[in-house]
């Protein structure tokens, strides 16, 4: 086994994945969850009255999305700004 603790998350995973599950795996609420469904931007499937998410079209789904930019704390940029105020 990895010592990665993601990665041996995601090992556990099955082919398909209820739906709190794909929340908790994506780090959404449900309504998010059923949004992106709507939108077909990951497979899912009805088995036994049961909406299954195909883990491996979540998981491609969540890597094809953007890096989100961090804006540095404003505290953090007034530090610097004033650093570099007292150095000129």
């Amino acid at each position: 086994m990895s010592s990665d603790p993601v990665k041996n998350f995601l090992d556990t995973l099955p082919p398909y994945i209820t739906l709190k599950k794909a929340c908790e795996v994506a780090g959404c609420r449900m309504s998010s969850m059923y949004d992106h469904l709507g939108l077909e931007h990951f497979r899912s499937v009805k088995f036994g009255g049961k909406r299954l998410v195909d883990t491996q079209s979540l998981l491609k789904y969540l890597n094809s999305l953007p890096t989100a930019p961090v804006m540095r704390p404003a505290w953090a940029r007034r530090a610097e700004e004033a650093r570099a105020a007292n150095s000129q």
